[in-house]
């Protein structure tokens, strides 16, 4: 009886080894793959960069038939990459308010 107990003991202190051992190996291959996924990452973070501008207007009436008004006169969305080493391109996305030309002859806003 006092065999089969030792034995008992050192078979689950062999399958606790090889669970441990099989743990580490999975813990660094987690690491592994976000470590890979950081450096893409960042390499992708390095090439693209994102920008922007706008304009707004406001306008303050005191007659009471016209309201106060917030207006979007330009918004412009840029981005510039590094496709290749010898390679750039850049591209803008823009939203323009323009007046009529009716308006503007009359000058009228």
């Amino acid at each position: 009886m006092q065999r089969e107990m030792e034995a008992l003991k050192a078979q689950q202190q062999q399958e606790r080894e090889e669970a441990n051992k099989k743990q580490a190996e999975s813990l660094q291959q987690v690491q592994t793959v976000q470590e890979e996924f950081h450096e893409k990452t960042l390499s992708l973070l390095e090439r693209v960069k994102l920008g922007g501008y706008g304009s707004t207007r406001f306008e303050a009436n005191s007659l009471d038939q016209l309201s106060n008004t917030f207006t979007l006169r330009r918004l412009v969305l840029t981005t510039d990459a590094k496709i290749a080493p010898r390679r750039t391109t850049a591209k803008s996305l823009g939203y323009f308010r323009t007046r009529p030309k009716e308006e503007m002859k009359r000058g009228e806003k």
